[in-house]
């Protein structure tokens, strides 16, 4: 472990002092949840020892954590397993401490996305950098990389985290050291819900990568436990108010934000003060419109949808219409029934099928602005 804690100090303070003519780029997505924030700060570490896929042997790897410093203290299971490895968050770079266009312009550059492959509109400058990128996503109908200049690893299994593991052990693993193997582990099983089938989200190659993780590092957690631990600590957000809630796990569609909340969306609602501040959200960022993805996943998992909308917002009706119709347009069957509110402009929708995540609802928010 002291190799990486030396690669995270000595990446930082290399790029704070400008001393590099080249630079390798490793970022995640914007939401930062657990599964982006460790597989870019680990596949940074193998793209050091290995400068994998043709890289400059000189060029300086560098993770960046694709939100401020400030947003990311409000990550809990993030920074409960860094600190847990005493990985200083000093020595990271994070998005309000680079500026992109500024190093495109004056040094040699490339980029490596990991759990994601679309640039979001706040990135879009590094397009032309792309040469790698790793995800687990379902393929966005947009994505137009060139094949020949950019290499897509894209698979569906339930976390990034296992493409990063599998890479390793297939390429470095003598470079993964136990509080790596850990944190690669700890998010594969966080993501997977303790790798239970039935909830949809657990492929083979997951299931074999743990096992793996698990017999060669000899991790003898119970895997449920392990996952109610990780979940105890992402649900505690008794620290937070509604707007850092808002923000903690939020993705941007079509410039819709689309938080991911660990609790269920009606109960986010019966919060004192939660309206009124998806109101000034709207008000602040200039959206008519945001779509609220629930989950509480302590006991029995309950999923749910909420919509808020500003009056005179037409795509509300065609979001909630490819939402009910899902099942026809995108074969997702999410099962969803309204139920009653007295909020002012205010749809909820509880999940029946609780195999599907907020990565089958952004296909849909994109495809109401097609047309």
């Amino acid at each position: 472990m002291d190799h990486f804690h030396k690669f995270l100090e000595s990446s930082k303070n290399c790029f704070s002092e400008g001393r590099y003519n080249d630079i390798i780029l490793i970022i995640g997505n914007e939401s930062c949840d657990l599964d982006s924030t460790v597989s870019s700060l680990v596949l940074s570490f193998f793209i050091h020892l290995v400068k994998y896929c043709n890289m400059p042997q000189n060029a300086l790897t560098l993770p960046v954590i694709n939100i401020s410093k400030e947003s990311f203290k409000d990550k809990t299971e993030n920074n409960f397993l860094l600190k847990k490895f005493n990985i200083d968050l000093n020595n990271i770079v994070f998005r309000d401490e680079i500026n992109f266009e500024e190093l495109i312009n004056t040094k040699s550059f490339y980029t490596i996305l990991v759990d994601h492959h679309m640039l979001s509109l706040n990135d879009k400058v590094l397009k032309n950098t792309v040469k790698l990128i790793y995800d687990h996503r379902p393929k966005d109908s947009e994505m137009d990389w060139d094949t020949q200049k950019v290499s897509i690893n894209i698979e569906q299994v339930g976390s990034c985290a296992t493409l990063i593991s599998d890479l390793f052990l297939k390429t470095k693993k003598e470079g993964l050291c136990y509080e790596l193997a850990y944190l690669l582990y700890a998010t594969i099983i966080f993501d997977t819900v303790a790798l239970k089938v039935e909830f949809g989200r657990t492929k083979e190659l997951d299931i074999k990568i743990a096992e793996m993780l698990e017999n060669s590092f000899k991790f003898s957690l119970d895997r449920d436990d392990f996952f109610k631990e990780l979940k105890k600590v992402h649900m505690d957000v008794s620290h937070l108010s509604p707007r850092q809630i808002l923000l903690r796990d939020l993705k941007v569609v079509n410039d819709i934000p689309v938080p991911g909340l660990p609790m269920l969306v009606e109960d986010f609602f019966n919060q004192n003060g939660t309206y009124e501040e998806i109101v000034k959200f709207c008000d602040e960022y200039k959206h008519k419109i945001v779509v609220l993805i629930g989950l509480n996943a302590l006991g029995t998992v309950r999923r749910d949808v909420g919509i808020y909308w500003k009056d005179s917002c037409k795509v509300k009706e065609k979001i909630l219409y490819n939402l009910k119709q899902a099942q026809d347009l995108k074969g997702y069957n999410f099962g969803f029934s309204e139920t009653s509110t007295t909020l002012k402009n205010v749809v909820l929708l509880r999940q029946e099928n609780i195999t599907l995540s907020r990565k089958q609802v952004v296909p849909l928010i994109k495809d109401a602005f097609v047309g």
